[in-house]
């Protein structure tokens, strides 16, 4: 366990370091994929992009007094077409990078608001991208025309996440030193995936002690960090599910703090919640079992989101993309495990009922998943 520990200290501080190299490379203001629109000829209107659309074409709609002193990245490869305002301005010979000024298209266009829009009969969205970045004083190519910049105004975000990453280290660091023993129960990766659950120090104490409690904030700082360093790797997120502003750094900690306060209140109304359906199915005594086997997988993925988090932040824009989508799936496949193993850990140390064990799970644990997934997919 110790070891573990250490292991991952070290590399989340090697990742950290990393993270103002990161950000000096690549600075996207924002990731226009988010606002694709393709046109529907049924219902003739251009309605938003979806991985399975049969569309040859994206449109997106591009206001320039929102990017002042920006630039419009294009990376498409060989055959697409690119039109601005209707009119095709460019048709790519290879892959390439097509690069303008903000300011420029505005006074070309003499207009607030312009069209861009990109066509191909061999059409792959995962090749093709639409960036709105930050200009630095220097601009470099390199690989197949895609630019990097080195700024040091570029890294205000990176030193954001570094900032808020090392005050959450620090609280964990305190909790290990304070309470070796709880620490080390809690964060002990083959008790909480095991079947038959064992506690000797935490399931000694009241869920509302105040280490229980401690833990409790701990398991809300980690949640807190990952939603800053997503949204501030990934700003567009939030306006295109449930959160509907635009976010810049100081609005992207807001969003990590009320994060980090639903999920305090969120974990600590589980265990009176577990007691209550408890009750109602008539098992209480197995209440606390049932919490602390909850809440220290819980801890756990937490953690491990926030670690993937630091990762996706100091990755380069085009892997992070597919890393996004693989940190989705792993954080949503852990949730899945945590439910799982909730049915497991009960049936097996307890001769439950099947359909009365699921009955009360689907109340205490498959209803809340629901609500939280669809809630943070925003749909």
């Amino acid at each position: 366990m110790r070891n573990l520990v250490s292991f991952f200290f070290v590399g989340l501080l090697l990742l950290i370091g990393q993270a103002a190299w990161a950000q000096k490379t690549l600075h996207v203001v924002e990731d226009l994929k988010y606002s694709w629109k393709s046109y529907d000829e049924k219902l003739e209107q251009w309605i938003p992009y979806l991985s399975t659309s049969e569309s040859h074409a994206v449109a997106v709609v591009l206001d320039l007094n929102d990017y002042q002193g920006s630039e419009l990245l294009l990376v498409c490869p060989e055959g697409y077409s690119l039109f601005i305002q209707g009119q095709l301005v460019h048709v790519t010979a290879d892959s390439d990078s097509l690069f303008w000024s903000i300011d420029s298209l505005k006074e070309a266009y003499r207009s607030p608001r312009i069209r861009v829009g990109l066509f191909s009969q061999q059409w792959q969205a995962a090749q093709v991208q639409t960036q709105v970045v930050r200009r630095a004083e220097h601009l470099l190519f390199e690989g197949e025309g895609l630019m990097h910049y080195w700024t040091r105004g570029t890294r205000k975000n990176g030193d954001v996440m570094i900032l808020s990453s090392l005050l959450i280290f620090a609280m964990m660091v305190i909790f290990r030193t304070s309470l070796y023993r709880s620490f080390r129960e809690y964060f002990s990766i083959g008790r909480a995936f095991a079947v038959r659950q064992r506690f000797e120090l935490i399931a000694s104490q009241s869920p509302f002690s105040l280490v229980n409690i401690g833990f409790m904030l701990l398991y809300a700082l980690f949640v807190g960090g990952t939603m800053i360093n997503v949204l501030l790797k990934f700003p567009a997120y939030a306006t295109s599910t449930v959160w509907g502003i635009e976010l810049s750094s100081a609005s992207a900690v807001m969003a990590g703090v009320y994060a980090s306060g639903g999920a305090f209140v969120a974990i600590l109304l589980k265990a009176p919640l577990i007691e209550v359906l408890t009750r109602v199915f008539n098992f209480q005594k197995y209440s606390e079992v049932h919490f602390f086997a909850y809440f220290r997988l819980s801890l756990l993925i937490a953690f491990f989101s926030f670690l993937g988090s630091i990762l996706l932040f100091v990755s380069s824009y085009s892997v992070s993309l597919y890393l996004f989508e693989v940190f989705q799936w792993g954080v949503l496949s852990l949730l899945v495990t945590r439910l799982v193993l909730m049915y497991l850990v009960l049936n097996n140390h307890y001769s439950f009922r099947k359909l009365h064990l699921i009955s009360y799970l689907c109340s205490s644990e498959i209803i809340p998943l629901i609500i939280f997934v669809k809630t943070l997919l925003g749909k």
